[in-house]
């Protein structure tokens, strides 16, 4: 009876999986290799070119949309240990990429009203998904499918190209195809600062600067870097933008500062191949062409450093350097300035701080410096601030933001300027626009890669739905002679006022 009981429920198994097996078959342009019955060998997809019916076999055709059960049925191309464990962690992110709201066309979307209810209600309101809705369709959402075809080509080529690919290579391409989403949320671990070149950016504005430089080359601190091993850095920058996720050009530019140093990068865009040591040019604050080789190193803290020291004393925003919240007083003025550099659970308890500063009066002019700041939770965080905002207590708002204020900082001075009158953002355009993907983490299984894919959209400003950037009421660009004479612009103006 068990035998028989065992036979019945094997065959059952059998007949799921057929049917399951039959329901991954999409109608389409691609097929892929086990399911167009290909044999599991590369030359045989190559040498085969297309089917009897014109479809192209691919071993990746998109129709398996689970990255935890691809192997029940994907058909891996390689037997060598390490091009497997690559090809599968291959198929793992495409299969996850593929969930992505601009394939799928839906996500969890939060729109402007919910967000400002969930900040600014009070928390008896508030539920933990208080604001958010299942969505299937949205005004600006639609699947893509030209742009899904395009990602499947290019996973299908990488698949094919494990094996004359390092590591570090195939790290890359996986960087390339999450780029063609435009999504800064959704991203991979590249390998910044395992061999690098001696040199510390700022990306300012009007290009990058000197920071840091062995002490040998100390004449070059503070100089603009115009080009390395002959390329101009801006034809660089749009080199890395296939390769780096990003909405727009002040996130790019953000991140190309940390790329543009990195070896590993500029070998695979080209830009220096083997070539070692490497030819930099700059142009000094003078005006005056330098010109220094400089070889990359997986050992920079063996090389004495010239380093730019941020003076705290002088300028605000880089004092306390250990803290991720704090306030100064202004005794002079009726000025308070808060400075934030990551929006977590405790930050923003506005009243606390006042009351530690020993402000009980109509405060002035209240200073928001969200500077280099890296994200956060929202909107826990907030909550307590709108109670002081909607008292009156507060006369202006200053909201500070430069190419480093990225995700949830952004939502809050977008927030805070749509809902209060008397708030004013000031600094330079942000990495990002006010409306953006928010993304979930995962970990390849085998290289151990994190990587980000987003899961849903939040709007957090209806008005600016088509900006690519959340952009000053006030543009004050911060320059290179700003940074050599310890001098904040921002504050400079704010406190004029």
């Amino acid at each position: 009876m068990n035998t028989f009981k065992r036979a019945i429920s094997m065959l059952f198994l059998a007949l799921f999986a057929m049917v399951l097996s039959a329901c991954m078959i999409e109608s389409g342009d691609v097929v892929s290799g086990d399911n167009a019955g290909a044999a599991n060998d590369i030359n045989t997809y190559i040498s085969e070119g297309e089917s009897a019916d014109g479809l192209i076999l691919y071993p990746f055709s998109g129709n398996i949309h689970d990255p935890f059960f691809f192997r029940l049925y994907y058909e891996f191309v390689w037997t060598d240990e390490r091009d497997r464990a690559w090809e599968e962690d291959i198929v793992q992110f495409a299969t996850t990429m593929l969930r992505h709201p601009t394939l799928r066309g839906y996500g969890l979307i939060s729109t402007e009203e919910a967000l400002r209810r969930d900040m600014f209600e009070d928390d008896t309101q508030r539920t933990p998904l208080a604001g958010f809705n299942l969505a299937f369709t949205h005004a600006d959402f639609y699947i893509n499918k030209e742009l899904e075809y395009r990602l499947i080509d290019m996973v299908n080529e990488l698949i094919f190209d494990v094996p004359a690919l390092s590591d570090i290579e195939i790290k890359f391409r996986l960087s390339e195809i999450i780029a063609i989403l435009g999504d800064a949320h959704s991203n991979i671990e590249l390998p910044l600062f395992e061999t690098i070149y001696p040199l510390g950016l700022v990306s300012l504005y009007d290009g990058f600067y000197v920071t840091a430089i062995p002490k040998v080359f100390e004449h070059v601190l503070y100089s603009r870097l115009i080009r390395i091993n002959g390329f101009y850095v801006d034809d660089i920058v749009e080199r890395f933008a296939e390769i780096i996720p990003h909405e727009n050009n002040y996130r790019l530019r953000a991140l190309s500062r940390l790329h543009l140093r990195g070896s590993d990068i500029l070998s695979f865009t080209g830009v220096t191949g083997d070539m070692s040591p490497t030819t930099f040019t700059f142009e000094s604050i003078s005006g005056e062409m330098l010109e220094i080789s400089l070889s990359p190193t997986s050992t920079p803290n063996e090389i004495d450093m010239i380093v730019h020291q941020f003076d705290g004393e002088e300028n605000l925003t880089h004092r306390n350097p250990g803290e991720d919240f704090w306030g100064h007083r202004f005794p002079e003025k009726s000025v308070v300035y808060l400075r934030n550099r990551s929006l977590v659970e405790s930050s923003l308890h506005l009243a606390q701080v006042l009351n530690n500063l020993d402000i009980n009066d109509r405060l002035e002019t209240l200073v928001i410096d969200l500077r280099q700041n890296v994200g956060g939770f929202l909107p826990s965080a907030m909550t307590n601030f709108a109670d002081d905002m909607i008292s009156g207590r507060i006369s202006t708002v200053y909201v500070i933001i430069d190419s480093g204020s990225y995700s949830a900082p952004i939502i809050f001075a977008s927030l805070l300027r749509s809902t209060f009158e008397n708030v004013y953002i000031v600094g330079e355009p942000a990495p990002q626009p006010a409306n953006f993907f928010v993304s979930q983490r995962a970990t390849l299984r085998h290289s151990g890669v994190g990587f980000n894919v987003s899961e849903f959209f939040r709007e957090t400003s209806q008005d600016e739905r088509h900006i690519y950037a959340l952009v000053p009421d006030i543009f004050i660009p911060l320059t290179i002679g700003d940074i050599v004479n310890y001098r904040d612009p921002v504050m400079e103006f704010i406190l004029t006022k």
